[in-house]
């Protein structure tokens, strides 16, 4: 790929220019319009083959499919994660459920046998008071 000189001298000036306002590293792709319009209306291939806008949509496509693929894989990752989150959540949710229940069933136990012994207690009384009468 012939690249005219000017887009040479150009090309390290940009990416140092664009270097710390982007998240992303910047890509200089020499096209010229010019050449591609010209080899479009005058129908010669050549031109269009030099004006390298052939190779910029093949560069596109490709990185369209890189972003595309990095893309779905950190989508999936977010959403594995969050699964993972939600699945503990609900898990230790669970967990604090079956403590507090055997907790109370313990404390219904205590209530229960404490509630039938001062049922003897007061059955004894009242037989008692019967008794005396």
């Amino acid at each position: 790929m012939k690249i005219p000189q000017d887009i040479v001298n150009t090309s390290p000036k940009n990416k140092g220019t664009h270097k710390g306002y982007f998240w992303f590293n910047c890509l200089v792709v020499p096209v010229s319009a010019m050449d591609y319009r010209d080899g479009v209306l005058e129908q010669e291939e050549e031109l269009i083959r030099e004006s390298h806008i052939g190779e910029l949509k093949k560069l596109i496509n490709i990185l369209s499919k890189k972003s595309k693929e990095a893309f779905i894989q950190t989508k999936r990752e977010r959403f594995e994660r969050k699964y993972e989150e939600l699945y503990n959540k609900l898990n230790n949710k669970i967990q604090k459920n079956k403590r507090e229940k055997k907790a109370l069933k313990r404390e219904h136990k205590e209530l229960s046998r404490d509630f039938k012994g001062d049922i003897e207690v007061i059955e004894n009384r009242l037989k008692s008071m019967y008794s005396e009468l």
